[in-house]
């Protein structure tokens, strides 16, 4: 197989776990700090109307969402850097 064809197919893994880190991070930073935010950004996007606690609980369950999504992804990535690179076949 040649180089070139090799290359393409490392191409979506890479985009893949860069999206993996940028959607939670953004996420993160774009979560409105108010109840009353998140129910009118859900309202405006969707048309549904959410309650303040209702909105609260969503807050809360997308910021621990995020935050484990994270540390998931801090967690493999360490785990990977730890790993011998080479591996030796024993008989």
């Amino acid at each position: 197989m040649k180089a070139c064809c090799t290359k393409r197919r490392e191409t979506p893994g890479k985009s893949r776990s860069v999206a993996a880190w940028v959607v939670p991070s953004g996420l993160l930073v774009l979560m409105p700090k108010c109840p009353v935010c998140v129910a009118g950004y859900v309202a405006a996007f969707t048309g549904l109307g959410l309650s303040v606690p209702v909105a609260s609980g969503l807050r809360t369950t997308l910021i621990a969402l995020c935050c484990l999504s994270l540390a998931f992804l801090a967690t493999r990535l360490l785990i990977s850097k730890r790993k011998p690179t080479t591996r030796q076949i024993t008989p």
